[in-house]
Parts: structure tokens; sequence; C-alpha cells
């Protein structure tokens, strides 16, 4: 039987016990991540959902629907657009959302590197703390030493986030608040 821990929840405990989100600068860095992380979702919104081929083919039926309405009525007709040019507006619009998405993620990996900088130690101080005492059982009891699956958690989470440096490349177009997992948003 394996013992498996969310490692995202383990995360955000131990940023909660090392005190990282009581920080006064850590607090500032996460407000701004958080602003970034609204106008990023916003520009998620433009290109997956509001600007999509199906929105553009949907307005086109509308145009031909107001057409339709117009005729009835005997008015004259506003003016219309090709769905090829419907189609290009919409996707300028969704290359514009993907750029937006782009610079605003790299704008959140400054901050994110500073707090993600803060926490690598808070987890190498748990991950020690946790190891001392477990070997301090171990010889008291005179047991061969064997990490715990807590231990063994603690210690993959701190592998995993000292390979998910926000300040990559690789972190680059991705959510600002995906790039800090240990921090509730």
């Amino acid at each position: 039987m394996s013992i498996q821990f969310d490692m995202t929840a383990l995360a955000k405990r131990v940023a909660e016990l090392g005190g990282l989100q009581g920080d006064k600068a850590v607090k500032a860095d996460v407000a701004e991540i958080a602003k970034l992380e609204t106008d990023w979702r916003a520009a998620w919104t433009v290109r997956n959902v509001t600007h999509t081929t199906s929105a553009a083919g949907a307005r086109y039926r509308h145009q031909l629907h107001e057409q339709a309405e117009a005729l009835k009525r005997g008015e004259k007709l506003p003016r219309s657009y090709g769905f090829s040019d419907i189609e290009r507006d919409h996707a300028a619009k969704m290359e514009a959302a993907y750029l937006a998405m782009q610079h605003i993620s790299a704008a959140a990996q400054v901050p994110a590197g500073r707090i993600h900088k803060k926490f690598i130690p808070i987890i190498e101080t748990t991950v020690d703390a946790e190891t001392k005492s477990e070997m301090a059982d171990a010889a008291r009891f005179e047991f061969p030493f064997t990490p715990a699956p807590k231990l063994v958690a603690l210690r993959e989470l701190l592998d995993a986030m000292r390979r998910a440096d926000p300040t990559l490349p690789h972190s680059a177009g991705a959510s600002p608040a995906a790039m800090l997992p240990y921090i509730t948003f």
C-alpha cells in the first residue's frame, strides 16, 4: 500500500507554517500576481471563449439574421461583413490575446521568482527538521532509519519546487497563479 499526498496541499501547508504568506514583501508580490492573474484570465477568455472560430460563425449567422429582419421591416440593410472578414477579425483578436497572455506571464515571473526564492529555504528547513526528528526517533528505538511517507513527500516537493522555477523561460505563457501552486490566490 502506498500513501499519496496532495503536493499542492502539502506545499500550501509548508508555506503557511513557514510564515511565507505573513511576509509583507511576499504579500505585495502576491497582490501583484493576483492582479496579473485577473488580467491573464481575461485575455484567456478572449482567446479561448469569445473570439474562437465558432464564435465567428455565430457572429456571421447573427449578422444574417439581422439583415433578414431589416429586409422584412423594409429598412436599409446594415453594413455586412463576409465570413472570412469576421474570421480574420477574430483570429487577430485571438493572436493579440495570446500575446497579452505571454506579456502578463513574463511580468509575473519577477515577483513569482522572489516568492519562490523565499519558499525553497522554508521547504529545506522543514525537510531538515523532519529528517532530524525521524532519525532521533529511529536512534532512540534502535531501528534503522527509514523515512516516513510524509518525509518522502516533502523531499519530492522540494525536488519539484527546485525544478519549477517560475523565472525559467518554460513559464512564459503560463497563468501567473500556476507559477506558484503553493500560494492561494
